[in-house]
């Protein structure tokens, strides 16, 4: 044999053992991916539930300031309950200038005082914010005070870490069972409660960005469950004694922070 034919056989020798080992890597590197993909995903499912829960915590901070701070100026000691983005912005009363010693409105415009209240990122995580999460210029508060109903325009509504969150409507594990929204300055609007809220936390897509619900009450007490994909059983209501003790778990305790 000469050297050209030898040469020749070596080389194709070599080639199939280089497509053996690639053949052998790609295997290894399936196994691999395999073992750790799902545990990335459950990492990451994990994460975005703790964040959850502490967005949640942070509503009830923000609600304690709220309350102790009056941002409503309504001169009531009370929550907002109306929606969560509705404590992003509050444009406080403040002394404006008469139309005669300010003719254009820029005086006007200058001296509003907004007050942000909430993170704007845990704004625009409002599932269901009054005016359907457009921006309201001018709507009116309990005291006159003025706040945008929902996301600044610029900011578009999405999940906070994979989870929507959301006011509750209907109080039912307390007595007596009642909505949320009261009226405790008597104006005619619905918007806020001297004693109780609660809010919710919900997968944006189920088992993609998170697996459990929540909830969160005045008392700082977080329930956990799992509903599955079927996320219309997860009502915007405070379960009562018995759907609590059917399935949801105490996720954990803080009163009053």
């Amino acid at each position: 044999m000469d050297g050209r034919r030898w040469s020749g056989v070596r080389a194709g020798a070599d080639r199939a053992l280089t497509l053996v080992e690639l053949t052998m890597v790609m295997g290894v590197a399936a196994i691999i991916l395999a073992l750790v993909v799902p545990v990335y995903l459950r990492s990451r499912l994990a994460a975005n539930e703790v964040s959850c829960v502490a967005s949640l915590r942070e509503v009830l901070r923000t609600e304690t300031i709220w309350q102790q701070n009056d941002h409503d100026r309504n001169g009531v000691a009370d929550y907002w309950t109306g929606d969560l983005s509705g404590m992003y912005r509050v444009e406080r009363p403040v002394p404006l200038p008469s139309r005669e010693e300010d003719p254009t409105g820029e005086q006007r415009r200058a001296s509003r005082a907004y007050v942000e209240c909430l993170s704007e990122t845990l704004a625009a995580a409002d599932e269901a914010p009054v005016g359907g999460g457009e921006f309201i210029e001018g709507a009116v508060l309990p005291g006159g005070a003025l706040r945008a109903a929902a996301v600044l325009t610029h900011k578009r509504a999405e999940p906070k870490s994979g989870y929507w969150l959301a006011s509750l409507d209907l109080d039912y594990g307390s007595y007596p069972e009642g909505p949320f929204a009261a009226d405790p300055d008597g104006n005619g609007q619905f918007w806020s409660s001297t004693s109780r809220f609660a809010f919710r936390g919900r997968p944006a897509a189920y088992r993609r960005t998170g697996v459990n619900f929540f909830i969160l009450n005045h008392a700082g007490v977080v329930y956990v469950q799992d509903f599955g994909s079927d996320r219309g059983t997860f009502a915007r209501n405070w379960p009562g004694s018995m759907e609590l003790q059917a399935g949801w778990k105490e996720e954990g305790a803080q009163a009053g922070k």
